[in-house]
């Protein structure tokens, strides 16, 4: 459980004001216990972290011509150089 103490140490450190440090303890009870109930959640029946694949099973590029070319409306202001369009 938190202190008012260790909330008047953590606000100093963060160089604000607190004039209701049991205000502020109520809500970082709160915020802790909902941590350890999180914390309790046992992920490993419910998310797989890693899925192994083999080369074979992916599927091959292809390319497909789209006919837009790469300037994709681009205007081109002379040279090398493409100018996008303005953003407000």
């Amino acid at each position: 459980m938190i202190t008012n103490d260790e909330i008047r140490a953590v606000a100093k450190l963060m160089k604000i004001e607190i004039d209701d440090y049991e205000e502020h303890a109520e809500k970082i009870r709160k915020m802790i216990e909902y941590f350890d109930h999180l914390d309790s959640v046992a992920l490993s029946d419910t998310f797989q972290r890693g899925i192994t694949v083999t080369i074979d099973s992916l599927r091959d590029d292809v390319v497909e011509n789209t006919g837009a070319g790469a300037d994709l409306g681009l205007k081109f202001g002379g040279g090398e150089h493409m100018h996008s369009p303005k953003l407000r």
